[in-house]
């Protein structure tokens, strides 16, 4: 009776987690690219662009649906924490600042719905909506209207907080993350 009265808490605890990470990011900066505009959008100039000339490669694009994009959102987190744990050329400070939640939470991104080796993946790119600097918090300008939706977000050496990482919708999982142009790690469940 008590391993059951406790697998009860623990999956009511572990649905809380989960809606908890889900809701982590602000919706208001989150954008999907439509189907008939991803080609488009890829083509423009970015810093974070897609790995292994994949942007060549694409045969389709689709556009994602809501709950496709919570479920990523909800892993994407713990995904990038351990990318930023796995890369090495991120300062010890810098990886125990982008670790945190509220700078995981600080990012606007794009969603990108495309088909590559017949594969179904999600391109996401990243960049902070904000930063902090000796004399207080800055809000980034290029998110105060909607025109970052058509192009993609970052700078080019921008720093670590900006990434970009395909994820297969099949296996659900992330490929290696870039950091302003630079590729970490393996594919990340």
């Amino acid at each position: 009776m008590r391993i059951a009265a406790a697998i009860t808490v623990w999956i009511a605890l572990l649905g809380c987690g989960q809606a908890l990470a889900a809701g982590l990011f602000d919706p208001a900066f989150g954008y999907v690219v439509p189907a008939d505009k991803v080609r488009d959008f890829l083509s423009k100039p970015g810093c974070l662009a897609l790995p292994n000339d994949a942007a060549n490669k694409i045969s389709a694009t689709w556009t994602p649906q809501p709950a496709e994009i919570t479920y990523l959102e909800g892993r994407l987190q713990f995904a990038l924490k351990a990318a930023i744990r796995k890369t090495k050329w991120i300062g010890p400070e810098s990886r125990g600042v982008l670790s945190q939640w509220q700078s995981i939470a600080n990012h606007a991104r794009q969603y990108a719905g495309i088909v590559v080796g017949g594969r179904k993946m999600i391109w996401v790119v990243a960049a902070p909506t904000y930063d902090f600097d000796f004399d207080g918090r800055h809000d980034m300008e290029t998110f105060q209207d909607v025109r970052w939706h058509d192009h993609p977000i970052g700078v080019c050496d921008g720093g670590p907080g900006q990434f970009a990482v395909q994820y297969d919708s099949s296996s659900r999982q992330f490929g290696p993350f870039s950091f302003s142009g630079t590729f970490v790690g393996d594919h990340v469940p």
